[in-house]
């Protein structure tokens, strides 16, 4: 009887100790020993998870303290997310923040990372990069990717065309898109409706001399004539010109389908096409040139093409901010950055990154160069609105509904009330 009460209570006294073991290595977890962080990231990819992991997995094992929870956030509800999480105290520790980021840095929701920031980061980066990554002063965010835009073309369809030489300016860029528009082939591949792409329009406004904002934002940079002479020029295109298949016609897979395959000769889009184009058809022999250069006085201005610097930011109300900085100083390490920017076909606002992804590439050498003509959108509180005012202006517009400069003085309107 003894023995079997022994054999009870060591079995207790086994149960409380791995109870005790338990609990203790939780208490651990909270404490600090070992630290999850939440990293948060609109997609350029249908694969973000597969392509992040690599680079979660190398920061890991050199950090076995921290463990990096990363969650693919779409872009349609991507605006929406993020307020709601930020909003109610529970946002991700990191964000890769786009030109939506202002909202946010507005609040007070983004840590000022000036004080982090070494002599030797900030001399990776131009101070176009870090003038866009500060609001108010303050810097919220590091650049990470930059994404910029070309003119992809078929070079088996312009030497059978007989041309010889790539458009430079407008002239020539249409008298090309004539030319290619023929029986059952067409120039120029735009996105097509319910969700036309305004990157593919907006930067003629640039390159004719206007600007998307005036310079002390109360209105519209673009209610003039240089603004109407740009979006007339690229709509004119479709709606005059016709070398585009109509943007109602076609759904945007069907007209990827139409380029892959060269039903459509060229398309103006981000550098990261071009590795969906290569999936869909390695065999295509694809070129790229800088887009076509406008009338704008300015030569950087001219050549304008959509660009975008994204952030790293903190939010202010991570409860792991030093675990996050480090996690941000990882992946800017150019050996670290490279593992998911070339994954997706993308550039690095650090030249060095740029040079140990691409070499010997004609298509990238392209985009390198692009790099320096490239626009990003202002940045304003009220962007997230303003640009629904700019793609229902330009739907009015493709749609034939209205004339350039009336939805252009319309939107105008709505952008200053926007913007008060």
């Amino acid at each position: 009887m003894k023995k079997k009460l022994l054999v009870i209570l060591l079995s207790i006294i086994l149960v409380l100790s791995l109870s005790l073991t338990t609990a203790c290595n939780s208490d651990k977890d909270d404490s600090g020993d070992q630290v999850t962080i939440t990293f948060w990231k609109g997609p350029f990819s249908d694969y973000e998870t597969e392509l992040w992991q690599p680079t979660i997995d190398r920061f890991e094992e050199q950090n076995p303290g921290i463990k990096v929870d990363f969650l693919d956030t779409p872009w349609e509800s991507w605006l929406e997310k993020y307020t709601s999480a930020f909003a109610s105290g529970s946002p991700p520790d990191v964000s890769f923040m786009v030109e939506w980021y202002p909202q946010f840095a507005e609040a007070g929701q983004l840590v000022d990372l000036s004080s982090l920031i070494t002599d030797e980061m900030r001399d990776r980066y131009s101070e176009k990069d870090w003038d866009y990554c500060t609001y108010d002063g303050k810097v919220v965010g590091i650049p990470y990717t930059l994404g910029v835009s070309v003119v992809f073309y078929h070079k088996d369809i312009f030497e059978k065309e007989g041309i010889t030489e790539l458009p430079q300016d407008w002239d020539s860029f249409r008298e090309v898109c004539k030319k290619l528009t023929h029986d059952d082939q067409w120039a120029l591949k735009f996105v097509g409706f319910p969700d036309i792409n305004i990157h593919q329009y907006m930067p003629y406004i640039i390159q004719s001399g206007a600007e998307y904002l005036n310079e002390d934002q109360t209105a519209s940079g673009f209610d003039n004539p240089e603004g109407v002479r740009g979006l007339e020029f690229v709509t004119g295109l479709i709606t005059k010109d016709k070398v585009a298949p109509p943007l109602d016609m076609y759904s945007d897979d069907q007209l990827d389908d139409m380029f892959y395959n060269g039903q459509i000769a060229m398309c103006m889009d981000g550098i990261e096409y071009y590795a969906d184009l290569m999936d869909a058809n390695p065999d295509a022999d694809i070129g790229a040139f800088l887009w076509p250069q406008g009338p704008a006085e300015d030569e950087i201005a001219a050549r304008a093409n959509y660009g975008a610097v994204s952030l790293l930011s903190i939010a202010e109300d991570s409860p792991h901010q030093e675990e996050a900085w480090k996690f941000i100083e990882f992946l800017t390490e150019p050996e670290n950055e490279q593992l998911y920017v070339k994954a997706v076909n993308m550039l690095s606002p650090n030249p060095a990154t740029n040079e140990l992804m691409y070499q010997d590439n004609e298509v990238m050498d392209v985009a390198i160069e692009a790099s320096k003509y490239y626009v990003n959108y202002p940045v304003n509180v009220n962007w997230g609105e303003i640009d629904s005012i700019l793609f229902n202006m330009l739907e009015k517009i493709l749609r034939e509904d209205s004339t350039v400069k009336k939805a252009v003085s319309d939107a105008n309107t709505k952008i200053k009330d926007a913007l008060q």
